[in-house]
């Protein structure tokens, strides 16, 4: 995923329970700057603004009817973004 592009994250299947989800929230960003948001119906993760550039874990978190929690974690690669480089010239060679 490039700096401060977006990404939609589809589960392999949504959350279940012999019961109810009752809440399916986002528990922790880690050190994930853009936005995160998670569908508490299909458990769909959206991801948007990445950045900053390197590696990162996203915790969400499931809670059951019963109180019962489950986390699950999504780790996410931000690339540099596709900014030209700069620079700057050194002393001439006499």
């Amino acid at each position: 995923l490039s700096a401060g592009l977006g990404l939609v994250i589809n589960p392999f299947e949504g959350p279940s329970d012999n019961g109810s989800i009752q809440s399916l929230v986002v528990q922790s960003p880690g050190t994930f700057t853009g936005g995160v948001a998670v569908n508490a119906t299909t458990g769909v993760v959206t991801l948007s603004n990445a950045g900053p550039a390197g590696g990162h874990t996203i915790t969400i978190r499931a809670t059951d009817n019963c109180g019962a929690i489950t986390n699950a974690t999504i780790d996410v690669l931000v690339l540099p973004g596709n900014t030209a480089p700069t620079f700057t010239p050194g002393t001439a060679i006499a």
